[in-house]
């Protein structure tokens, strides 16, 4: 599709009905959950960003308590204690004392994480362009979809319609041979043949409308528009494309190759010197006697860097060579299909636009030709199965054309998408 496509759907329901392409186009874009649901992940993807900010940047702050009970078994007499002599049984009493008592505010700030924070970032941002892609080529995808369904029940319609008009003459035509076979200019089973004749065509009229409210429907559902309504559809008339220079869904193979590069990066943040500096105050004791004095507080660094690790490093690297590899691999492989399938868009829009120019020719001379034999079956000199044969090659030949602009159409929105 054309990008100004985009453009008037977002407006077209203000501007034009609700029986054309605009407003299906609109209808789509606005009720598609897929793309809701994708700009809900753009929504998600912002408030990473202040996770990040938050996880990296704001010191961590929290209120510990504990309470331990190691109690002591066998203590000369007692069978539980927590003052034990040399006898008793339990943790040594450097350890625990006895219990453990502790309620603590504790504060906690990364101090050298700017590198982690960059990759973390940077990470983030390639996500939301990855994101506001995916919302790009949907749009693109569902519009082609709607606009191929629009055609579709078009052409039902404008087939429907050729079905009626041509009922209608031919019940026109009863009465004139009534007359006829009356003067004795036409026989009575010229009559029969054209009553057969109409119930054929209320038959055909009966499947064709079916047809139309069935892609019709379809349409609606497509567009998600709660409507069983049977309207007239405007009618389409699209424009190529311009030719690109570079196509947008080369878009989707970028963002892969950045993501992975952005995962590398946060990964090799680990191997980056980390220090940490902490503080905490309030209450540390190993006994209740004179608990009240044991508050205090305490403050420090906490250094690490990584030495080894069996080269791990190199590792994922190797891996994400292997993965750009596949992507690049892929992005030819879609380069060569892009090619061939406007190349052959192009060749098919070529072929079509010359059968149409056929088809046009053959109707001009067809419509001499009705107007030749209507008069010659009015005045007997014909009989109606000759008619009849002549005004099925004509409604057949009108089918025609409708199927035929039809595809054209339809054709030109398959290489604007491809032309993207």
């Amino acid at each position: 599709m054309k990008k100004i496509l985009f453009a008037l759907a977002l407006f077209g329901a203000q501007i034009f009905g609700q029986n054309n392409l605009e407003y299906f186009l609109t209808a789509a874009l606005k009720n598609s959950p897929s793309l809701k649901e994708i700009e809900n992940t753009k929504q998600i993807s912002v408030l990473d960003k202040k996770l990040i900010d938050a996880e990296n940047l704001l010191p961590k702050i929290s209120l510990t308590a504990n309470y331990q009970y190691s109690p002591y078994f066998n203590n000369g007499g007692q069978y539980v204690t927590t003052n034990p002599g040399e006898d008793a049984i339990g943790y040594d009493i450097g350890i625990t004392n006895g219990g453990f008592y502790s309620a603590q505010l504790n504060i906690e700030k990364n101090l050298f994480n700017s590198g982690l924070l960059n990759a973390l970032q940077n990470q983030n941002s390639v996500a939301e362009k990855t994101i506001s892609n995916n919302l790009l080529i949907e749009q693109h995808s569902l519009s082609k979809q709607v606009v191929d369904q629009y055609l579709a029940a078009l052409e039902s319609q404008y087939l429907n319609k050729l079905n009626n008009e041509t009922l209608q003459n031919i019940t026109r035509q009863i009465d004139i041979t009534k007359n006829l076979v009356e003067k004795g200019l036409a026989k009575q089973s010229d009559y029969l043949l054209l009553q057969v004749e109409v119930g054929n065509r209320k038959v055909e009229c009966g499947k064709s409308n079916v047809e139309y409210k069935n892609n019709l429907y379809g349409l609606y559902s497509l567009c998600g528009i709660k409507d069983t309504l049977t309207i007239e559809l405007g009618k389409v008339s699209l424009d190529k494309s311009p030719a690109t220079s570079e196509s947008s869904f080369f878009k989707k193979y970028e963002s892969d190759s950045l993501t992975l590069a952005a995962q590398q990066a946060v990964w090799e943040t680990k191997y980056l010197p980390q220090l940490k500096v902490f503080f905490n105050t309030g209450l540390n004791a190993v006994e209740l006697q004179g608990i009240q004095k044991k508050f205090g507080m305490s403050a420090g660094l906490d250094f690490s860097l990584p030495i080894y690790d069996g080269d791990q490093k190199d590792i994922t690297r190797q891996q994400n060579i292997i993965g750009m590899k596949t992507i690049n691999n892929y992005k030819n492989y879609f380069s060569a299909e892009l090619q061939s399938r406007k190349k052959a868009s192009e060749e098919q829009l070529k072929s079509i636009e010359n059968n149409i120019l056929l088809i046009n020719m053959q109707l001009n001379s067809y419509k001499t030709i009705m107007e030749m034999k209507e008069k010659e079956l009015e005045s007997g000199q014909i009989s109606m199965i000759e008619y009849l044969t002549v005004l099925n090659n004509y409604i057949e030949l009108k089918k025609n054309q409708i199927t035929v602009e039809i595809e054209y159409q339809t054709q030109i929105n398959n290489y604007n998408y491809w032309n993207w």
